[in-house]
């Protein structure tokens, strides 16, 4: 079977082994702040915001970086993120699955190892907008 996404859930067979894994939020006391700091950290490295460099750890950014597949900006129209407002289109998680995997399907490179971003041309638009339109704050 082929596929362009996984992702493994705690149901049916799988659910004793999914349910041992640790969580991160299960730390959250230990590691105050970190998740602001983490935030921060990938704001700048996507380009999406700037901060001094003392409020998020700055260590191996060039090391770790995007890779060179495909520009951000390819990626932010593709699922429908607005780095000008810094908002996201709403319901890209209905999208995720059997639709997603009908349109990207035919991306997925021979060797299994991601998608062909010069194959899409998709942008998510939200399908399925609320009466209240409010786009969610990156």
């Amino acid at each position: 079977e082929r596929g362009v996404m996984f992702h493994m859930y705690a149901v049916k067979d799988n659910e004793e082994k999914r349910k041992k894994v640790p969580l991160f939020w299960e730390n959250l006391a230990s590691y105050r702040g970190a998740g602001v700091r983490a935030m921060k950290r990938l704001n700048v490295i996507i380009g999406m915001a700037s901060y001094p460099e003392t409020e998020y750890n700055t260590k191996d950014m060039k090391k770790y970086g995007l890779g060179k597949v495909r520009t951000t900006a390819k990626f932010f129209k593709t699922f429908g993120i607005h780095t000008a407002t810094q908002t996201v289109e709403d319901h890209l998680c209905r999208f995720v699955g059997k639709p997603m995997m009908k349109v990207f399907l035919p991306a997925l490179r021979e060797n299994g190892m991601g998608l062909d971003y010069e194959k899409i041309d998709y942008v998510f638009k939200d399908a399925w907008p609320s009466k209240k339109k409010e786009k969610k704050k990156v």
